[in-house]
């Protein structure tokens, strides 16, 4: 199913819609779409994207061309450039263009380094949010997901893009939807966050009901929940971190007074 707003069409997934702020390379049948180029924003903040590529604070016509068809974060699929058009997402020249893919960025829950694409992090939320999407898009295009047809932005330019995401993992989830399955939950996430920022920093793990947040450095960040907690603690005891899980409502109120969530 999709929703035709105004004549851009989306998936019936998305939550909203901001075809207004963008750019677009030209219409198309979506008989032509063939990829799917998975992205991420290089910002924890959704706002910041749409400001980022507005047509206000962009001459496309000399300017920065950038676009993509959907934006995902924890709790939203925003569509941005109808499936109908192709977005200025992924520069390709090859078999892989802006004309035969669709483009979605997955907004950062976590950024540790800016110089470092492997501490530029991913929530369990966003990336089941683009996996399902991507599952859908999937079904309904006659795509059948694959690590050929689902394709991180580096396969196609040359950048660190989509940073930490680990996409033999998000391919699996997709097929996992694709599939009728809806528990595509894993601790990838976790995992890049002990294997990336391990040893660089001190890392705390707290409960607060049935979710798990680990504490970096001034921010914390949540990372799974209660039936990943043996998982996640095997992957920190690897890692040589301690596996305590502050579970005490004061020491939780403490964390959350030093340091702040990354959204």
């Amino acid at each position: 199913m999709v929703k035709n707003i105004n004549g851009d069409i989306y998936s019936d997934l998305i939550t909203s819609s901001r075809s207004e702020l963008y750019g677009t390379n030209g219409s198309r049948e979506l008989s032509s779409v063939r990829y799917i180029v998975i992205h991420g924003t290089a910002s924890t903040n959704i706002n910041n994207v749409f400001t980022s590529w507005s047509v206000a604070d962009n001459n496309y016509a000399t300017g920065r061309q950038a676009s993509a068809n959907y934006v995902v974060n924890d709790s939203q699929i925003v569509g941005c450039v109808g499936e109908n058009a192709s977005a200025w997402h992924c520069g390709g020249t090859g078999a892989i263009t802006n004309q035969n893919s669709i483009g979605i960025e997955h907004v950062n829950s976590y950024i540790g380094n800016l110089n470092d694409a492997s501490t530029y992090l991913f929530s369990e939320a966003t990336i089941n949010n683009g996996a399902r999407l991507t599952a859908e898009i999937c079904k309904r295009l006659g795509i059948v997901p694959s690590a050929s047809t689902i394709v991180p932005h580096k396969a196609v330019y040359a950048t660190a893009c989509p940073q930490s995401l680990d996409m033999n993992d998000y391919i699996k989830r997709v097929q996992n939807y694709y599939n009728g399955n809806s528990n595509s939950s894993s601790t990838s996430t976790a995992s890049k966050i002990i294997e990336k920022i391990g040893g660089k920093t001190n890392m705390i793990l707290f409960q607060e009901g049935s979710k798990v947040f680990l504490w970096v450095g001034n921010q914390y960040t949540h990372i799974g929940d209660i039936s990943e907690l043996d998982s996640i603690k095997t992957m920190m005891a690897k890692a040589g971190y301690d596996t305590w899980i502050h579970t005490d409502a004061k020491q939780i109120k403490y964390i959350k007074k030093l340091a702040t969530e990354a959204k």
